[in-house]
């Protein structure tokens, strides 16, 4: 059992090496494939995060951008035009407030939209992980 188990030159066999060529193809693709499955398991768990943190500048940051775009349009538009308008008297006194009140109205409705600070509490939660 002994002879057997040396090789011609004395020492005993590495491992590996009482394999044959097809066994030894099958382990390496094995592990290639395991590595590839990972790999892309790993990937899949990361774009799923990324794609949630995205919602989040989205939902949190950008759409309140938009309200305060309304809030500037609103203010120079309406405030600042109408008020050079009522100054040159193309337009009413009567018709300059009642359009300055429309303006008060959208700003307001504007900014009670935006969130306020206490909903953005995750933010800065975030901000500590990170």
């Amino acid at each position: 059992m002994l002879d057997r188990a040396r090789c011609a030159h004395g020492k005993k066999p590495q491992w590996g090496t009482h394999m044959t060529l097809k066994i030894r193809l099958i382990i390496a693709l094995g592990m290639l494939t395991t590595i590839i499955v990972s790999l892309m398991g790993a990937s899949y768990l990361m774009l799923s995060t990324s794609r949630g943190y995205t919602d989040m500048l989205v939902s949190d940051h950008l759409r309140p951008v938009t309200n305060l775009k309304s809030v500037a349009d609103a203010y120079a538009v309406a405030i600042v035009d109408n008020v050079h308008k009522a100054r040159a008297g193309t337009v009413t006194w009567d018709e300059a407030v009642k359009v300055l009140a429309d303006a008060e109205q959208l700003i307001e409705q504007s900014w009670s939209q935006s969130p306020t600070q206490n909903s953005m509490s995750h933010c800065n939660a975030l901000r500590c992980v990170w």
